[in-house]
């Protein structure tokens, strides 16, 4: 039984693994980019943006780059809302105000 579930368990993550993997090629192969609009931005501009947000660097060190950020449960900033998509847990500013808190 116990070597039922450790397969189970081993292909699970093999499992997400390919899907990360087909979902980060795919996307990258739709032509365009995050940064296309209607309104368009200046060369400078989206050279910034993709230094700052890494899409300058060769495709395999953006996914390996990828896999590290999933696999240390980093998801990024949020192009549209400017904030984390996600994280795991509450940064320290937030657990020092409720911890000063006055008691009620």
């Amino acid at each position: 039984m116990g070597r039922y579930i450790i397969k189970r368990l081993l292909l699970a993550v093999l499992t997400v693994f390919i899907i990360c993997a087909l979902t980060f090629f795919v996307m990258h192969a739709v032509p365009g980019g995050p940064f296309n609009r209607e309104k368009a931005l200046s060369e400078a501009t989206v050279a910034a943006l993709n230094a700052r947000y890494g899409l300058d660097k060769p495709l395999m060190e953006q996914f390996l780059l990828y896999m590290k950020g999933i696999f240390h449960g980093d998801f990024g900033v949020s192009l549209k809302k400017r904030s984390w998509v996600w994280r795991p847990w509450p940064s320290p500013w937030c657990w020092a105000r409720s911890s000063a808190a006055p008691p009620r």
